[in-house]
């Protein structure tokens, strides 16, 4: 696979395995010409199977503390496309149980949804609930059709680590890139961040800086942060240059 702007050939390899008492996910092994990781992918599978199987509302059977920060940070990242006027589409990776698609039909009816997560209980929990959502199970790293959607965005998708703290920024930067060759307009991701006084085992929070300095270096010269109306949380946008105009104003 040829990434957006490093031209770095990737090679992936894993595996999903029913089996009883659950759903099993293999390790993920991506190789590229520069670098290496692997990704316990059934980890995160194991720590959402705990929320669902809780009694629990949708925001936080998915990670978030409450209702009123997963909106939030729905409204941050709908600023991404707040200029729309004619319909458009957006990609939602992550989906969890696809709650994104019920504020966009309330809040941006112009949209049309799609969109993917590994989990199947979650996909399935999701098409219940929102039949006409077009979701299905996928890890993202394996999607190979580019420019299909004109936004790809992630909310709150890396905020849970499923490896090491060396391997998990390495992957969310593939991801990255995979969701940036995907849009015809532009990526949106919401992060946990680093600067958050309040911290939970297992979750991963993302430096600004950083992230920025990837996505400036790798993706769009015109990436830029995002602040979020949650103190824990901020988001990045990554819009390529031929539709920046319109949507900076």
């Amino acid at each position: 696979m040829m990434t957006s702007s490093s031209a770095t050939f990737c090679k992936r390899s894993s595996s999903r395995t029913n089996v009883p008492g659950g759903f099993r996910v293999e390790p993920l092994r991506v190789a590229t010409k520069t670098e290496s990781f692997s990704i316990d992918l059934g980890a995160i599978v194991k720590h959402y199977d705990a929320l669902l199987d809780q009694t629990l509302d949708n925001a936080r059977t998915v990670g978030w503390r409450s209702n009123e920060t997963q909106q939030r940070n729905f409204s941050t990242l709908a600023k991404l496309f707040s200029h729309e006027s004619t319909e458009f589409s957006v990609y939602d990776v992550g989906c969890g149980l696809a709650d994104l698609q019920q504020f966009l039909t309330e809040n941006y009816p112009l949209t049309r949804y799609a969109g993917c997560d590994i989990h199947p209980a979650m996909i399935t929990r999701a098409r219940g609930a929102h039949p006409a959502a077009d979701v299905r199970q996928l890890n993202i790293l394996e999607y190979n059709r580019p420019q299909t959607y004109d936004y790809v965005v992630a909310s709150g998708t890396f905020s849970h680590c499923g490896t090491s703290e060396r391997d998990w920024p390495l992957y969310i930067r593939e991801a990255m890139r995979v969701m940036y060759r995907m849009a015809r307009k532009g990526v949106g991701v919401v992060f946990l961040s680093a600067s958050a006084d309040v911290r939970e085992p297992g979750d991963y929070h993302q430096d600004r800086g950083e992230i920025l300095r990837f996505a400036r270096n790798e993706l769009s010269p015109l990436a830029q942060i995002q602040p979020s109306t949650s103190p824990w949380t901020f988001a990045l946008f990554v819009r390529r240059p031929s539709h920046s105009a319109a949507s900076l104003g």
